[in-house]
């Protein structure tokens, strides 16, 4: 007996979801849905789908808004390194001296980063006070730490490279920290100050950013020279 025309033709639930959850993230992007205002009903209008096809998936608007940020945290940009992996290794074919290729290295990322939507999103997620549920709150750290630990991974080799190790007491995620930590601070400032931000400061005669400066200037801060005992 053939199957009716209906039945053939329906979707998958994990498809159907995939495809509002995403939708959900691009309208997230748009500022079409906000935090705490994460209607099922606007995807799903947006989609051109019934409610019904939303519900078959989610039994109440909670357990919507609870998946639609769980599949945001894992899809956003932890100001992530690997975003100017490429960049950065033409950069070090140069043969740069440190202070160049740290100046030349930090414009790179924070520009990279400056004009992302989704890092800003990001920054959302991490604004959330107690509204936040502990479920998004220990995904963010897990990806905070992924990030972290690549970033570590990196400059530990960089720093090996032009002979320099962390000092004591610090460690090297402590430096990672605060890399980030500064990346987003200043991507804010950009929002409401851009032209404090540009490329303002002349180093050599090269203009650099405000960030760039600052960031030779942790990494600095944080870093000695490896004596040749220790080579």
């Amino acid at each position: 007996m053939t199957k009716p025309q209906a039945a053939r033709t329906r979707r998958p639930k994990s498809m159907t979801r995939a495809t509002i959850l995403a939708k959900a993230y691009d309208m997230y992007l748009e500022r079409k849905l906000v935090h705490g205002d994460e209607r099922l009903s606007a995807v799903l209008e947006e989609l051109g789908y019934t409610t019904g096809a939303g519900y078959q998936i989610w039994p109440n608007q909670a357990a919507f808004r609870t998946d639609l940020q769980m599949y945001i945290v894992e899809n956003l940009d932890y100001a992530s390194l690997r975003i100017v992996a490429e960049e950065i290794a033409e950069l070090q074919a140069r043969n740069l001296p440190f202070e160049e290729y740290t100046l030349a290295a930090a414009d790179l990322y924070v520009k990279a980063f400056l004009g992302r939507e989704e890092f800003y999103l990001t920054l959302r997620f991490l604004a959330m006070g107690k509204e936040r549920g502990d479920e998004i709150t220990n995904a963010i750290r897990e990806a905070y730490n992924l990030t972290e630990w690549e970033a570590t991974d990196l400059l530990s080799r960089r720093l090996a490279d032009f002979g320099k190790r962390i000092r004591d007491p610090y460690e090297l995620s402590d430096l990672t920290t605060a890399i980030t930590a500064l990346l987003e601070g200043y991507a804010l400032r950009a929002r409401v100050q851009p032209e404090r931000i540009s490329e303002n400061i002349d180093v050599g005669g090269v203009r650099h950013h405000v960030f760039s400066v600052a960031f030779l200037g942790l990494v600095e801060a944080f870093t000695e020279d490896i004596v040749p005992a220790d080579r």
